[in-house]
């Protein structure tokens, strides 16, 4: 059975075009019949085995009524229950149950989003196509999964389940949001979760992130994508930096994304930490740097203080070797010679001045935001670092190696 919304009116019995039952052997389009978006609602529970929207123009489907989609029975009919989007943006304010597995099928450029409740009841909903599936509602029932196998999953809801984007991309917020998974998040190694940096404000607010909050577990791989813009700038002051919590994971997170890009630039793996963390400089001290800290991952970027060559947030022995394993007073090894080789004031050589900054800063129990120089008490390598920089500046031949 096929039915045509013709004009705004009630899915109930009398409107023309609407078959007075629903069951599970029935499917329901709209159509091309309207020229202006519409809305659609039903103050009585409607149950359908699919529903399929094919118009530019913006079907919205409200009331006080459910839409449950089921299974069907009839000889020769697809059993699964399915939505199916071919064209346009559509949405759902009435409740929609799932009362087994279901398909949604997003065609490219086109959306389909669920504001008000998402009923999952224990069943699985697996998405297609490369369009988008917007999760925007704040009352969300029932365990169950959804599986991305392409497009989008996106919005700043609750899903009241577990996501496996197997092959798509999840990406919080429909600007900069906060999308909760009330159950795992599994992001396959041909999976990309998507994040939106506008801000330092935290985490959904105008001028702030996007954030995944997982209430049980986090299983990494795939791609992390991060895309800077609005009133976002880099750190520009000396050991100053800033920090972005874009998944937390309550019950733990394991694996690591094994592509970040930022800016549609991927991250270098310069400098290796913990956990499968990466730091990758960018140019005169700027870092950018992923970290697992066994429930969150972390961005920070920072903007590394005058002797922190390896960009870890302290000035220590580590530094030191870097310098003294590239110490070249004579500008020899210019065309490589950067932060990393501990050419603290890109001048082209490793020498005397860059040892003095690494002196002069060193704090190896590590730096704050915009704290410079601050060392409480000497330390043993702090005093010998002093006195090397004492005969290396009355040396003639200035060589620490």
């Amino acid at each position: 059975m096929i039915r045509h919304w013709t004009t705004r009116g009630n899915w109930d019995a009398g409107v023309p075009g609407v078959d007075e039952t629903q069951n599970a052997n029935h499917t329901v389009s709209f159509g091309n019949v309207i020229t202006t978006n519409r809305t659609v609602f039903t103050d009585s529970n409607v149950t359908v085995r699919a529903i399929t929207f094919d118009n530019s123009a913006t079907y919205n489907i409200s009331g006080l009524g459910s839409v449950t989609l089921v299974q069907g029975t009839a000889t020769g009919s697809p059993a699964d229950s399915s939505v199916t989007v071919d064209q346009g943006s559509h949405q759902f304010q009435a409740v929609v149950n799932l009362n087994d597995n279901t398909t949604a099928n997003i065609a490219s450029g086109s959306s389909l989003e669920f504001i008000n409740r998402l009923n999952l009841n224990g069943n699985t909903l697996t998405k297609t196509g490369d369009g988008t599936l917007l999760i925007n509602n704040s009352f969300n029932m029932g365990s169950g999964d959804i599986i991305n196998n392409g497009g989008v999953i996106g919005g700043g809801g609750k899903i009241s389940g577990s996501v496996d984007n197997a092959r798509g991309t999840v990406a919080p917020g429909n600007s900069v949001g906060v999308l909760t998974i009330d159950g795992n998040l599994s992001n396959g190694a041909s999976g990309t979760v998507a994040m939106e940096i506008e801000g330092t404000d935290g985490a959904g607010e105008d001028r702030g992130h996007d954030q995944i909050q997982v209430t049980g577990s986090s299983t990494l791989a795939g791609t992390l994508s991060i895309e800077s813009g609005g009133s976002y700038t880099d750190p520009t002051t000396r050991a100053a930096r800033d920090n972005f919590t874009l998944i937390a994971s309550a019950g733990g997170s394991t694996g690591t994304f094994g592509t970040v890009d930022y800016d549609g630039t991927v991250l270098s793996r310069d400098f290796m930490g913990a956990n499968g963390s990466i730091r990758d400089h960018i140019d005169n001290g700027l870092f950018r740097n992923v970290t697992y800290n066994g429930n969150d991952v972390i961005l920070t970027n920072l903007f590394a203080l005058e002797g922190d060559a390896d960009g870890d947030i302290d000035i220590d022995i580590t530094d030191f070797n870097i310098l003294a394993s590239n110490f070249d007073d004579t500008g020899a090894n210019s065309t490589t010679n950067n932060w990393t080789t501990a050419d603290f004031d890109a001048d082209g050589d490793v020498d005397i001045t860059d040892f003095n900054f690494l002196a002069a800063n060193f704090v190896d129990t590590g730096y704050g935001g915009g704290v410079t120089g601050q060392v409480p008490e000497p330390t043993t390598w702090l005093l010998t670092l002093i006195g090397l920089a004492t005969y290396i500046s009355g040396s003639p031949r200035r060589k620490i190696f």
